[in-house]
């Protein structure tokens, strides 16, 4: 019953999410930002963005 109700609200999210452009892109820009946060514990120094162009360079 748990997994049935929670596949029908992530389908209803889905839905709404790919008939709303502002709700996408809002979205979007909140994954975003997350992804950009540092990590807890973390040095300033060694955040996830310098990370990732350490690991690209």
């Amino acid at each position: 019953m748990k997994n049935k109700l929670a596949l029908t609200a992530l389908g209803l999210g889905a839905a709404y999410l790919m008939r709303n452009k502002d709700a996408r892109e809002k979205l979007s820009k909140q994954f975003n930002n997350f992804v950009n946060t540092p990590i807890r514990g973390m040095k300033e120094e060694y955040s996830s963005e310098h990370f990732t162009q350490k690991k690209n360079s």
